[in-house]
Order: C-alpha cells, then structure tokens, then sequence
C-alpha cells in the first residue's frame, strides 16, 4: 500500500510512501499538536483513486506520525458576510482536504463562527475552552502558545507545529495575525461581529471580535515568513512533486516574528503604515483570509 500511487507529477509519481518520508524529514513527528494548513497541489491526482479516496490516503500518511493531536483550520468568517454558522454543518472555506478531514466521525470542530477549527486527537482543550475572539486571546493559537510555553525545557510535550502541505508560509500563516492581535499593532482593530450559532440544532445569537485591518492597509505578497522562519532554523522545508512541503516551530514563530516586528512595525504590510486616524469602514463579504 505503501507503493500507491497517489500524484503524477513533472518530477515522477508521488506515492504514500514518499509522503510519509518527506513528513518524517522535516520532522513533522516531533510535537504533540500538528496544525495542517494545505493545498494538496503536488501534480495531478491519480485517476484510478476518487477524490475521498485520495484524501482518506493523505490523511493516513498524516496519522502514521502518531502525533497526539491533529488540528486544521475550518474557518467560514460566516458573520463576516451576515450567514448564520452551523458548527456541524457550514462547510469550511479552506479547501478540500480541511473540509474532508472536518467530516471525519472522529473530528470535533470548534464553536467560533468565524475562524473555528476542527481536530482529531486527545486535549480538546484547545478547542473547547476559547473565548469569543477569534483571533487573539483564548483562541485556539493562544492556547497552544500557552501550551509551548509551559513545555518549554521539557521535550516535545506541548509543543506545536504548522505543516503546510503544498502551500508556502507565507501564503496562509494565520498564527501570524494572532501575533499581530496580541500586541494590538496599530493597522488592526478588534471588531464586533453579530450573527446567529447552530450547535447541534440550538440556535443562539453570538457576539465574536476579529481583530481586521483598517481599510486601504494591505499585507505583504511575498515569502518574508518563509525567509524568516528558514534563515533562523525555525522551519523546514522539502520538495515534494510539483510542489513543498513546510513545517514551522510554534515557539520559534512566535519568537523570530516578535523580533521582527520589533525592529519593523511594518513587518507584516506591503507599505508602511500610515499615520492616525485610520478608516474603519468595513465591507461585509465573503472571506478566507484575515
């Protein structure tokens, strides 16, 4: 099984056990918590498995590690558009695989109708016990940071890392804006969202905070927290088909990103932040990002 055949790629077929290695070089193993962001564009997926099929095989690789706690993110940002969230039934913005594994019979998702996330494992702790800000303190992130913190000198226990499968840092970090969130960087304001929750057929009306940009201020395009993480030995990275596979370190992200805030308040923005007061007219959409 180990020899199937899961991507036919420019650069050969990528097969489960391929996967599994590269997994195990960049030491994807080596946590209790794996927060999998993904994009899943290593070639074109053999034709002979259906797309269940492929992600039921991905997944596998990913279980083989015997990581303690698996996590992706599920967000809809539902009350950032006005749409009710169901807990079990809103499907998920964040690609395919994020959606297959919040299927899963084992999976519990989180009630947070904007950035809630789904997780198969054993310390729903980090799932059950947030706040009602999204994206800052008592979220998921600020919880497993907690989580490091206390690890710290200890091992890998409560240590957490981010996977990116096929897609770069850069593009989808979201830890990133829980960073900016907890040291409240002038570009972004907390702001209050109304809608209604479903959890498990209740329906109840909600307040949550996402922590947004004031309007005309615009995050950077390139791969500045690839760079960051790679040239301080906070990631790994390793090719894979037509594409990567990325690992980041909780504690080092948050630690090399701090610096650089630190040293530039702009880090995180294509131009440098303009000065006060700032426009915070907001337009009600669609989202998959913060």
């Amino acid at each position: 099984m180990e020899n199937l055949v899961l991507f036919k790629s420019k650069n050969g077929d990528v097969t489960k056990k391929n996967l599994i290695d590269a997994l195990i070089e960049i030491e994807a193993q080596n946590c209790e918590y794996l927060f999998i962001h993904s994009e899943i564009n290593f070639g074109m997926p053999n034709p002979e498995l259906s797309k269940k099929e492929l992600l039921g095989h991905i997944l596998d690789c990913i279980k083989s590690l015997k990581v303690k706690n698996l996590l992706v993110p599920t967000f809809t940002f539902s009350f950032c558009n006005r749409e009710e969230f169901d807990v079990q039934n809103t499907k998920s913005s964040m690609g395919t695989f994020a959606e297959f594994f919040r299927k899963q019979p084992d999976a519990i998702r989180s009630v947070d109708p904007l950035m809630s996330v789904a997780m198969i494992g054993e310390d729903y702790s980090v799932i059950n016990d947030i706040g009602n800000i999204s994206c800052g303190e008592n979220c998921t992130f600020d919880l497993l940071h907690k989580k490091s913190n206390k690890a710290l000198g200890g091992g890998y226990k409560g240590k957490t890392k981010f996977l990116f499968l096929g897609n770069r840092m850069s593009d989808c970090m979201t830890y990133t804006h829980y960073i900016e969130a907890i040291r409240n960087v002038p570009y972004r304001y907390p702001k209050e969202f109304k809608g209604y929750v479903i959890n498990n057929g209740v329906k109840e009306e909600k307040t949550y905070y996402l922590h947004v940009r004031y309007k005309d201020i615009y995050p950077f395009n390139d791969t500045r927290i690839d760079k960051l993480m790679l040239d301080n030995n906070g990631g790994k990275v390793i090719n894979l088909g037509n594409s990567v596979i990325s690992i980041a370190d909780e504690d080092k992200v948050y630690k090399y990103l701090n610096e650089a805030i630190d040293k530039d308040p702009d880090f995180m923005l294509s131009h440098k932040c303009p000065k006060p007061p700032f426009d915070d007219f907001y337009v009600y959409e669609k989202k998959v990002a913060l």
